[in-house]
């Protein structure tokens, strides 16, 4: 090991303090950088991993007059392009309390406790076992609709009776103010019941309205479609064009345009913050720089010796920086979360925002040391120590340098 690189790691040993409060501030740095690119990509993750452990449907068809049931199923029973499918009857209702009334989406299945397509996931109560009972969408609960509440619809003229059973989350309605014409979500006054289909068959007569299909792998959307022809359907929606998915594509975006700004707002601040930092401790050296090259020291060892200083505060602040930026990330991510029934928190595999902080870190610190150190053995040995206030400023006899306590490798 070369002599400057030895005295400056020594010197780096006997300031460990500092050393430690300067890997800091890169660390908090890196940290934020880390976290304005991460949390985009964890929220995405999330909640494409929600919509595929919850088996979303990859289409939805809508028909304009109930059909056929047993038509249906005969239909889409033999095709090799799906997967699972499900038949309900929807339809639309008021409900009124204390004065104000709220639609209602009435949704008929078979089974509510299906677990192969759309998975409707408890969070309160049990799922109803008769026709007088049905589970709510969670968030209406401020209005009345709870487990244990007794729920009154009108629909056609007709006033039907529910005991909310249960309190379910479902895919398909992230929000309770998804409404089912498929228009953005507005406000928070939907309600959303699931309920025996053939119980709402007895109030709007039989056959479904709603088809929704799960495809096998390599399946055709349009051999589907082509299997259902010949019925009045009035809208085909594909997953992804589905109020759920692009309400929660649009906070994806939101945060993916929001994050990194604020990743680069950090990045300003933290090359800022950490050259000052560097800039006075080298500074601060001048004098010791200024010995090392009075004892013949070369200009570019020296730089590559405080070089080598910046690479072990880089080091040590980056590991410090990668742990606090999954911390940062996993707290900004699990509060947006909170909002979302059910949605769990997942890190993905995503490289890119780590290797942005550590390039971040890696430049701002070279950055820091390198202009410093630079202008500094650019200077005359006289010039780098009379910079320091503690030199005595007199001429020592020795080739005009001034005399100085200085210890190398202090």
């Amino acid at each position: 090991m070369k002599n400057t690189t030895r005295s400056v790691l020594r010197k780096l040993m006997g300031m460990k303090l500092r050393t430690i409060a300067i890997s800091l501030v890169i660390s908090a740095a890196m940290a934020l950088v880390i976290t304005g690119y991460y949390s985009a990509e964890v929220f995405q993750y999330s909640v494409e991993k929600y919509f595929e452990d919850n088996l979303m449907p990859d289409v939805f068809y809508e028909f304009a007059s109930p059909i056929n049931d047993t038509e249906v199923r005969s239909r889409l029973s033999g095709l090799s392009d799906v997967k699972t499918y499900d038949t309900r009857l929807v339809a639309g209702g008021i409900y009124t309390r204390e004065r104000e009334d709220y639609p209602v989406v009435l949704i008929g299945v078979d089974d509510p406790a299906r677990k192969d397509i759309s998975v409707l996931s408890l969070e309160d109560g049990d799922f109803y076992t008769d026709s007088r009972g049905a589970v709510a969408i969670g968030g209406m609960e401020s209005f009345g609709v709870d487990v244990g509440r007794e729920v009154s619809v009108s629909i056609v003229g007709r006033q039907l009776n529910f005991t909310i059973t249960g309190i379910v989350s479902s895919p398909e309605y992230m929000f309770p103010s998804a409404y089912g014409d498929y228009s953005l979500p507005i406000g928070n006054s939907l309600v959303v019941l699931y309920m025996n289909k053939s119980a709402l068959q007895d109030v709007v007569g039989d056959g479904v309205n709603q088809v929704v299909v799960l495809l096998s792998s390599g399946g055709s959307m349009d051999r589907v479609t082509e299997a259902l022809s010949g019925y009045p359907i009035t809208k085909i929606t594909r997953s992804e064009d589905h109020p759920s998915a692009v309400f929660m594509e649009m906070g994806v975006v939101k945060m993916k345009n929001m994050m990194p700004v604020m990743g680069f707002i950090f990045i300003l601040i933290g090359i800022i913050s950490i050259f000052m930092t560097m800039y006075r401790l080298v500074q601060n050296d001048s004098r010791y720089i200024g010995v090392m090259m009075a004892m013949g020291y070369d200009r570019s060892a020296i730089n590559l010796a405080y070089i080598s200083l910046g690479v072990v505060i880089t080091i040590i602040g980056g590991i410090i920086g990668t742990v606090l930026g999954i911390l940062f990330t996993q707290g900004i991510v699990s509060v947006s979360l909170e909002m979302y029934s059910n949605l769990k928190l997942y890190f993905p595999p995503a490289p890119v925002p780590f290797l942005i902080g550590w390039a971040f870190a890696f430049a701002s610190v070279m950055l820091s040391v390198s202009i410093p150190v630079a202008l500094i053995t650019r200077k005359s040995v006289r010039e780098a120590l009379e910079s320091d206030h503690y030199c005595r400023g007199h001429d020592s006899g020795h080739g005009g340098v001034l005399a100085c306590d200085v210890r190398i490798g202090y």
